[in-house]
C-alpha cells in the first residue's frame, strides 16, 4: 500500500497527502476539533462528523465528483481504494490521489477564508488544477499522466450538466 500511494507518486504534495491518509492524520473537522476548540467536528455542508471518509468520499460536495468518475472513467471506486490505491496501477492511484487532494485542498481553503463550499467552487478549482497539471506534464513529457488528466477533464466536462454547474 505504501508503495502504491507514496513511493510511486512522485509529486511531493500528493505523496505527503497520501502518507497522512494512510496514517489517518488528515486535518479533518473531527481531527482538528481535538486540538482547536473553535473548530467544529461536523461538516459545514452535511452537518455530520467530518472524518476522512466523509470529507473525501461521501460529502454532498465530493460524492458527485466520484460518481462521475466511476461512471465514466474508473469502475467501482471505493473509499478504501482512494486511501490505499490499487496494486500496480499508477494512473489510477495518481488520479484518485489528485482528486482527493483537490477535495481536501478546497475544504482547507474554504475553512481558512470562512467561505461556504459549493460543488461549483470545487469543480472550478478542480478544472483549473487539471489544466495546470496538463501543462506541466506537457513540458516534462510525462505523456501517460497527461493523458489520464485529459481523460479526467473530459469526463468532468461531459457530466457538468448533471451537476447543474
Amino acid at each position: 500500500i505504501f508503495v502504491n500511494k507514496v513511493i510511486t507518486i512522485k509529486e511531493t504534495k500528493l505523496a505527503e497527502f497520501n502518507y497522512k491518509l494512510l496514517l489517518n492524520i488528515v486535518p479533518t473537522g473531527k481531527f482538528l476539533s481535538k486540538f482547536v476548540s473553535d473548530i467544529d467536528q461536523n461538516c459545514d455542508i452535511c452537518n455530520i462528523v467530518e472524518d476522512i471518509e466523509h470529507l473525501l468520499f461521501s460529502c454532498k460536495i465530493s460524492k458527485p465528483i466520484w460518481q462521475m468518475i466511476t461512471h465514466g472513467f474508473y469502475k467501482d471506486i471505493t473509499v478504501k481504494e482512494i486511501i490505499c490505491g490499487r496494486k500496480n496501477s499508477l494512473p489510477f492511484n495518481y488520479c484518485t490521489s489528485f482528486l482527493a487532494f483537490i477535495i481536501y485542498k478546497y475544504r482547507i481553503i474554504s475553512r481558512n477564508e470562512g467561505r461556504t463550499r459549493s460543488l461549483h467552487g470545487l469543480v472550478n478549482l478542480l478544472m483549473g488544477d487539471i489544466d495546470f497539471k496538463i501543462s506541466i506534464y506537457s513540458v516534462i513529457k510525462n505523456h501517460s499522466l497527461k493523458s489520464e488528466l485529459i481523460k479526467l477533464k473530459q469526463i468532468l466536462i461531459m457530466n457538468l450538466h448533471e451537476l447543474n454547474v
